[in-house]
């Protein structure tokens, strides 16, 4: 962090630090040849443990240069693993999919003036929560009509949104429930989570009032998307 450094003292500064060694294959320049040689799970976590050094050195750089308590510091993950569910290369697919173990990615606030304690609410909340979050942190207006919410706010139950980076498939999601759509050309399938986390039982049939609420907002969802930005319309 010695670029800081050469700022002006009190001069603001923004950095984005993004690690590549939890990605598959998992690898870094310097790794043990015992871990390079392991299978794809004890890969992950040793690439896990080695980010989480890094972290260490970054924070220990803001603290020495007397940084660490005017320095917000966020830690988030671009997507999950899926590790758990064998069968098919999911390890190697996931930022296509939607399915919750390739959704669920860690979220972390490190800052001196934050509370104490933790807090578990069953609101889902996603990336798009964290640019208002870090101006209403900062002291910097939310503009109106951004997607996403403040997490440093009361939270509000609301609907989800994700979709892989090849737009399909998608999926929406409101409290236990789950509707996901992996093409145009297949039929939405209803999952509840609390009885069926692993998300191997369509329960459309059984709650089909939910399932046409979800899929009705999630395709007006997906309909503003491709107004406000045509290079949606691509996919």
């Amino acid at each position: 962090f010695s670029w800081t450094d050469g700022l002006p003292p009190g001069e603001p500064f923004m950095a984005f630090v993004w690690n590549v060694e939890p990605h598959y294959p998992h690898r870094w320049v310097g790794m043990p040849k015992e871990i390079e040689e392991a299978d794809v799970a004890t890969r992950f976590r040793a690439a896990i443990e080695h980010d989480d050094r890094l972290l260490g050195d970054l924070y220990d750089g803001l603290a020495s240069r007397g940084l660490d308590e005017d320095t917000l510091l966020v830690v988030v993950g671009d997507h999950g693993q899926g590790l758990g569910r064998g069968g098919r290369h999911y390890h190697r697919f996931e930022s296509l999919l939607v399915r919750e173990d390739a959704t669920q990615i860690p979220l972390v606030f490190v800052h001196g003036s934050l509370p104490e304690g933790v807090t578990v609410v069953d609101t889902p909340a996603t990336l798009a929560d964290l640019y208002s979050t870090l101006l209403d942190l900062v002291g910097v207006e939310v503009p109106e009509g951004v997607d996403g919410a403040s997490l440093a706010r009361e939270y509000q139950p609301r609907v989800s949104v994700s979709r892989a980076i090849t737009w399909w498939p998608l999926a929406a999601r409101a409290g236990r429930f789950k509707l996901v759509i992996d093409s145009p050309d297949d039929p939405p399938e209803l999952y509840d989570l609390e009885a069926d986390p692993w998300e191997t039982r369509d329960v459309s049939g059984r709650h089909e009032e939910v399932t046409r609420a979800l899929w009705a907002y999630l395709e007006a969802t997906t309909t503003r998307l491709r107004e406000e930005d045509p290079s949606f319309a691509l996919f």
